[in-house]
């Protein structure tokens, strides 16, 4: 029998995208609190279509699939986030926007630093932009609480 790469998901579809993340989420959940303070909400980050141009997306725990905004990146800015193997993960817009409808306009570009620490114990940080239409893969992000205005 034959492997038929065509007939793979796409690994932005969401139902594959949201049953990755609720499995990793109910990994992360089994565990008890003390030991993983982060891991009180979740979200897939992903490249989207939306409106015939690449965008970055998100999916929530519930499976809901929404494009990636300021407003939303602008709440997640108040939670502590994190990668699931321990690097603090920030993001923000990719690139400056002026008009009224800036902060409701899916992104496609972001802008990521992470922080690990190095075996001294002091942080080491990592910046760089990205681009929709050049991400090719998912990423989960870890967030101490959900965060205000954001869907379970």
């Amino acid at each position: 029998m034959t492997f038929d790469a065509a007939l793979r998901p796409s690994p932005v579809d969401a139902g594959f995208v949201s049953r990755h993340q609720r499995a990793l989420l109910e990994r992360i959940y089994a565990q008890p609190r003390d030991a993983d303070p982060y891991c009180d909400y979740g979200l897939v980050v992903h490249a989207r279509r939306e409106n015939g141009r690449m965008c970055f997306g998100i999916i929530t725990p519930s499976g809901e699939s929404l494009p990636l905004t300021e407003r939303l990146l602008f709440t997640l800015g108040f939670e502590r986030c994190r990668l699931p193997l321990g690097s603090l993960i920030t993001l923000l817009p990719g690139d400056a926007r002026e008009d009224d409808q800036a902060d409701e306009r899916p992104l496609d570009t972001l802008w990521i630093e992470l922080t690990r620490l190095r075996a001294d114990g002091s942080p080491k940080r990592i910046g760089y932009q990205l681009r929709a239409e050049d991400f090719e893969r998912v990423t989960t992000v870890l967030v101490e609480k959900q965060p205000l205005g954001w869907p379970v």
